[in-house]
């Protein structure tokens, strides 16, 4: 799915989650056009300070662990389908990170230290530096690969409706549905993305971002 690709119609929709679409966009509009952006810098902003010690601190045991890089960089599909490059600190052995599949569980190129650091989602925050850049959200659909997007939408084409918003570190799906590694996981969890997109709001975010926490605490929901 590459840039500026247009949504499709609702009359393609898979039966699963067409009655949620044909309203879309909804949700609150004075959230969806500033507040959304506001709550995502002022809450990376109150993070980060928290966050930047833990990054270095796993950036020191991948350099001393895995070498180099540090960091996983790959592109992704964003708002309105323009790629971006997402950030990561990397958990998988050099040359084995970068193909368009997706993680499985029990994932034979996640290293020890890689399989600890996704068990707390650490490895995420480095696309805090996504969200302050407007790349990202804090909570939204999870970005896809290039390759895998484009798959899922020749078989679910309402998979295109995620790219009316910015893709989120965390979102309704994520915290609901875990991870998705094939197509039959993907459909799941993009009924719950659509409804995310009707029914975001305030109130709803902040349930996703305790969800999330609670998550990092748990290690719940990684692979």
């Amino acid at each position: 799915m590459s840039g500026g690709r247009s949504p499709v119609s609702p009359a393609s929709l898979d039966a699963g989650v067409e009655p949620l679409v044909p309203d879309l966009p909804s949700g609150r509009p004075t959230w969806r056009r500033s507040g959304k952006r506001l709550f995502d810098i002022l809450v990376s902003l109150a993070v980060a300070p928290l966050a930047l010690p833990v990054v270095i601190a796993a950036g020191a045991a991948i350099l001393l662990t895995m070498g180099k890089p540090v960091f996983f960089r790959q592109v992704r599909v964003g708002l309105g389908g323009r790629p971006f490059m997402i950030l990561k600190l990397r958990t998988m052995r050099p040359g084995e990170a970068g193909g368009q599949t997706a993680t499985v569980v029990g994932d034979a190129r996640v290293t020890p230290l890689g399989r600890w650091l996704r068990r707390y989602h650490l490895d995420e925050l480095p696309q805090l530096w996504n969200v302050l850049i407007g790349e990202m959200s804090l909570v939204g659909p999870r970005p896809e690969q290039p390759a895998l997007a484009e798959a899922y939408a020749r078989e679910a084409p309402a998979f295109a409706y995620r790219q009316l918003m910015r893709p989120g570190i965390t979102g309704w799906a994520q915290v609901r549905a875990g991870y998705a590694a094939d197509l039959a996981e993907t459909r799941v969890k993009l009924v719950h993305d659509l409804f995310y997109l009707k029914k975001c709001s305030f109130a709803l975010d902040v349930e996703i971002c305790a969800r999330t926490v609670w998550a990092l605490l748990s290690g719940a929901g990684a692979r």
